[in-house]
């Protein structure tokens, strides 16, 4: 993944990664709330990370809107730009496949995994930013360890 890091130049960028990592999350999380039957604690948690992911994604559209003017980029990504998002967003989510004969702590634990490879990710990214670029990176790496901790805890208690 780090190698893609120096392709990164604009928080543009930077934030389209993060609505397309908040899209495939809540993706995994719709998947596997599905496949919960018998645990009302973790199927509660699972809704609220895929609402928390919805809302993610609302708020670094605005987020885009509010640093450049613009709103984030269309949701289908063409050409050259589009697949160098999708293949920075793969080399993340690869991981992130659901499978309907999970355990719930293997549910956990790649949920887990996942929103640490995004945290480390946007922590790396944070490097080439400065002011306001940086403040935003930021609020995207507090929402994403706000993400571990509950799955953390939902993982002790199953």
């Amino acid at each position: 993944m780090f190698d893609l890091i120096d392709s990164i130049k604009t928080i543009e960028s930077v934030i389209d990664v993060a609505i397309w990592l908040e899209k495939r999350g809540k993706e995994f999380y719709e998947n596997a709330v599905s496949s919960v039957r018998d645990n009302d604690e973790i199927k509660s948690m699972l809704l609220f990370l895929i609402e928390q992911e919805q809302k993610h994604e609302a708020m670094y559209k605005s987020l885009s809107k509010k640093i450049t003017g613009n709103p984030a980029s269309q949701d289908q990504l063409f050409g050259e730009y589009g697949m160098f998002i999708r293949l920075l967003v793969s080399e993340i989510t690869d991981a992130l496949k659901f499978e309907p004969s999970m355990t719930l702590e293997q549910l956990i634990r790649t949920a887990i995994q996942f929103e640490k490879d995004t945290l480390l990710y946007f922590h790396e990214i944070k490097k080439l930013f400065k002011e306001n670029d940086l403040i935003a990176i930021q609020e995207i790496c507090d929402e994403e360890r706000n993400h571990i901790r509950l799955l953390m805890d939902a993982c002790k208690s199953i």
